[in-house]
């Protein structure tokens, strides 16, 4: 039975010829974002089994192990982060995401440390996936008190052993 409407005051059948109204409800609303990181390439910490084990200290997506260095400033305009990752070794990934607000001058509210984790998780291809892998991390898009920090320390690590080539871009969502 096809699913008819009302068209010039004749029922009609919805086909390609007669597609369904369609009536715009409100204002369209569209979002900006912004390359925050456009590409950048980095070689997971390995054999880490669990996310809650992924240390402020481990290298983030920029190589740096400086438990102090941020990935990203300047990030509490943003309401939401994502994080593409492409790696070109099937296994299992871990990523867990630090983040701190700062003062006016830019510093971190309390001076060492004061990170807290605000998101982790990890990402298992599917049976029979080839390399290369990509997947993604929303940090505040589903949960709002995941976002509008100001400085966030991004950590993805390898479940397995060796030393796959990854590459990651952030954008923000405003």
């Amino acid at each position: 039975m096809a699913l008819k409407f009302l068209k010039q005051n004749e029922i009609v059948d919805a086909n390609r010829m007669n597609p369904l109204p369609a009536e715009v409800v409100g204002e369209i609303e569209t979002r900006a974002v912004a390359p925050l990181i456009p590409h950048t390439y980095f070689i997971p910490n390995t054999g880490i089994t669990d996310p809650n084990n992924i240390l402020v200290t481990h290298a983030d997506i920029l190589q740096s192990s400086a438990a102090e260095q941020p990935t990203l400033a300047g990030t509490g305009k943003y309401r939401a982060l994502v994080v593409f990752v492409a790696v070109d070794a099937v296994d299992t990934y871990h990523y867990r995401i630090f983040a701190r607000a700062t003062n006016s001058n830019g510093d971190p509210l309390i001076p060492t440390g004061g990170w807290a984790s605000v998101k982790q998780g990890s990402y298992t291809p599917p049976t029979g996936a080839t390399a290369p892998v990509h997947f993604r991390i929303d940090i505040g898009l589903t949960t709002p008190s995941e976002a509008y920090y100001d400085q966030y320390r991004i950590i993805v690590v390898r479940h397995g052993s060796g030393s796959p080539n990854a590459y990651a871009k952030v954008i923000g969502v405003r």
